[in-house]
């Protein structure tokens, strides 16, 4: 069974085809480190926040979120502004659920 069967991602992330040169979701060592970023990052109110939190560089941590929202084809994450801390997206919420049990 591959990867994807592993994470059992629901269906309409399943369904999104990554770029052409990969075959599988997540199928490097580097696509497991930006999808191990993206679940830190969860729940901090800003990059900076995660950035600190983790004894990171911030443009590390969007690097990693910047590519695998790019393979993903869709935004994870809506940034923060002023008045409100950053937020998952609907994408956002079904790769975080599937990726958890990845984190444990």
């Amino acid at each position: 069974m591959d990867l994807l069967g592993r994470l059992r991602v629901p269906l309409a992330v399943a369904h999104l085809r990554p770029s052409p040169r990969y075959r599988l979701f997540l199928c490097t060592i580097h696509d497991l480190r930006r999808l191990q970023t993206f679940l830190s990052v969860v729940g901090h109110p800003t990059f900076q926040a995660s950035a600190l939190s983790l004894g990171r560089r911030t443009t590390g941590i969007t690097g990693h979120l910047q590519r695998l929202e790019r393979d993903l084809r869709g935004q994870l994450l809506r940034r923060a502004s002023k008045k409100q801390p950053m937020q998952l997206t609907a994408l956002g919420q079904q790769v975080f659920e599937a990726a958890l049990p990845l984190a444990q």
